[in-house]
């Protein structure tokens, strides 16, 4: 039976940020933040995952901050 999405918590620059976690068919994770459109990453584990879209996070942030978003 294949995993189903989930919801996790992570942690950037010390404000947490809901973001899901979706199996893909081929294996490995797609992660997305619904707060941040258009934020989204990929891990071949769960924690490579997380570790990917806090990455993409911050660097996202950084851009917002750059162009005064």
């Amino acid at each position: 039976m294949p995993s189903r999405r989930r919801e996790r918590e992570v942690l950037v620059a010390d404000s947490p940020f809901v973001v899901t976690l979706d199996p893909c068919p081929e294996g490995g994770f797609h992660v997305s933040v619904p707060s941040l459109p258009g934020c989204h990453s990929q891990g071949e584990t769960e924690d490579d995952a997380l570790e990917a879209i806090r990455e993409a996070i911050a660097l996202y942030l950084d851009d917002c901050e750059s162009t005064d978003e």
